[in-house]
């Protein structure tokens, strides 16, 4: 069975928070003030837990590096633009930050 844990951009004080089932009723009584994001099950390379709206750097099977943002789309989640680009692993790509704390990050997306 797949962990479900969350976490929440608080955007008032512009940082995320992590095990925020902890404090769920605080964050549901000012819903407005956070954008949560799920744990996908997955991890990196560096056994890091990959959320929803984390940027992640993509080892191409074919040769190549790309920059990639995970969303949840149909019931799952993927990376942007994954059915134009090729194929590639979650084991193999690295966490190196979300869009929400980097939003420049995908400004570098090919």
């Amino acid at each position: 069975m797949r962990e479900i844990k969350f976490r929440a951009w608080d955007k008032l004080s512009k940082s995320m928070r992590y095990g925020v089932e902890n404090s769920l009723i605080v964050c549901l009584n000012h819903p407005n003030d956070f954008v949560f994001t799920q744990f996908t099950g997955l991890r990196d390379k560096n056994n890091k837990k990959i959320y929803e709206s984390d940027v992640v750097k993509v080892n191409i099977l074919y040769g190549g590096v790309q920059i990639r943002e995970v969303e949840y789309i149909d019931n799952g989640f993927k990376f942007s633009n994954q059915d134009e680009q090729g194929d590639y692993a979650h084991s193999d790509c690295e966490v190196i930050g979300n869009i929400y704390e980097n939003p420049n990050l995908t400004k570098q997306e090919g």
